[in-house]
């Protein structure tokens, strides 16, 4: 029981820490952040020397390491190509973290009280973040415009952790039987959403307006759209009350005929990146050379004018994660990175079309799982939207979704296998239960 409740602690620890990317306690190498995923990695190795949890088998997991191959490989290729052994060296590692952060979470989550206490950690870490971005400390001016991540240091970085946690906030307060608790989630969720605008990415608005709709679709659907009118309403009314900042940043894409230099800089990447894929489909040109000038071991000629804020030889990084991919590692990290995206997708929905098969009696308890599939696959959506618009390959929230994927599979259909099970003790008298379920 110790183990168990010190596990949560980590847990906890773990979502809290998940976006402070500007708190380091060696700069440029270790984060807070990592420690405390090597804490959980402690944790977790207590809680199967206990036998508390088990490994939750899943095909996704074959995909993780078939991308994980291909890093490797890219770190090859990097290397023999001259690449700086420090810049391999730095994001080669954050690579491979994450991929062994994302196995530790499927291991760290037997029920649904680990997934709680990891979602309330990543809860408050958004809105603590989203405090400090409205506050504005870390701002930086970018193309004459003051901007800021916050402890999440990058501002297009916070806005989709900002629309992570704000699904997450959702389902806890759908999870939530006390009011007072989801006052204080609907507070959170405003000051999240007040953060967000704040940041000022274009793309952060894009990917929370997918994830809105979605979360129309799924929860209001459209026979009941009219209770969306009042909604509407207020929001364009609320239009004139918002800041300058955000309406220019929403509205304005040329300058007397010229594109904005962030969209501008992005499609000059984009082409880049796809003559880096073409010219090398299978492997990809390496690790980090797809944003590394030719003089340091890098693939971006030095006359490349699309190769802008050439600095130490690192040039303009491909913002969009697909992208990076495909020019990186070639179909080898592509096709399996793709693998990943989607059989995660289709596990969240395995779980919410598996609602259907359950009875009234057990609704109650397995809508819960059911919604823990819905609002992680909603933020995904929003992860995916981002992904458009900056490498977030690399980002550990990214795989933590990808992870719940294979939990919640795991947690529904145990729950399945112990629902029948009582139903047919149910019939016979005098018989015990069996084991109770993830969810209790």
């Amino acid at each position: 029981m110790l183990i168990r409740s010190f596990h949560r602690i980590v847990l906890f620890a773990v979502g809290l820490t998940i976006f402070t990317q500007s708190i380091t306690l060696v700069p440029g190498w270790v984060g807070l952040n990592k420690p405390i995923t090597a804490l959980l990695g402690a944790s977790a190795l207590l809680m199967l020397a206990t036998r508390a949890t088990r490994f939750p088998r899943s095909p996704l997991h074959y995909w993780v390491l078939a991308m994980l191959f291909s890093v490797l490989l890219g770190i090859a290729i990097g290397f023999v190509y001259g690449t700086s052994p420090e810049l391999l060296l730095r994001l080669g590692q954050s690579y491979v973290l994450v991929i062994i952060f994302y196995f530790l979470v499927v291991v760290s989550l037997p029920s649904v009280s680990e997934l709680r206490s990891l979602l309330w950690g990543v809860m408050v870490g958004g809105f603590v973040t989203s405090l400090t971005v409205i506050l504005g400390l870390g701002t930086s001016g970018l193309s004459a415009v003051e901007r800021t991540g916050g402890l999440a240091k990058d501002p297009n970085y916070y806005a989709i952790g900002a629309a992570v946690s704000i699904a997450i906030a959702v389902f806890l307060g759908l999870s939530s039987k006390r009011r007072t608790t989801q006052l204080l989630l609907l507070g959170a969720c405003a000051v999240m959403l007040w953060g967000l605008g704040a940041s000022l990415s274009r793309g952060g608005y894009l990917a929370f307006a997918c994830m809105a709709a979605l979360f129309v679709y799924r929860y209001v659907g459209f026979r009941r759209m009219g209770f969306l009118v009042p909604v509407l309403i207020v929001a364009a009314l609320s239009v004139p009350f918002l800041p300058d900042s955000i309406i220019e940043r929403v509205t304005v894409f040329r300058t007397d005929g010229v594109l904005d230099s962030s969209i501008q800089n992005r499609l000059e990447q984009y082409e880049r990146s796809l003559e880096f894929f073409t010219s090398s489909p299978v492997w990809g040109v390496g690790l980090s050379r797809s944003g590394t000038s030719e003089a340091f071991g890098g693939a971006v000629g030095r006359q490349d004018l699309r190769a802008l804020s050439a600095r130490r030889g690192g040039y303009s990084v491909i913002h969009n994660s697909y992208l990076v991919v495909a020019a990186e590692f070639g179909l080898l990290g592509l096709v399996p990175f793709m693998g990943i995206i989607v059989l995660s997708w289709i596990g969240f929905s395995r779980v919410i079309k598996s609602e259907r098969w359950v009875s009234e009696a057990e609704a109650v308890d397995y809508r819960l799982l059911v919604n823990a599939a819905s609002m992680m696959q909603i933020a995904m959506l929003g992860v995916l939207v981002g992904s458009i618009f900056l490498n977030a390959v690399r980002v550990k929230s990214v795989w933590m979704l990808f992870a719940l994927s294979p939990v919640l599979v795991s947690m529904a259909s145990a729950y399945l296998v112990n629902a029948r099970a009582e139903r047919e003790v149910a019939e016979l008298p005098g018989v015990g239960t069996p084991e109770t379920s993830p969810v209790a």
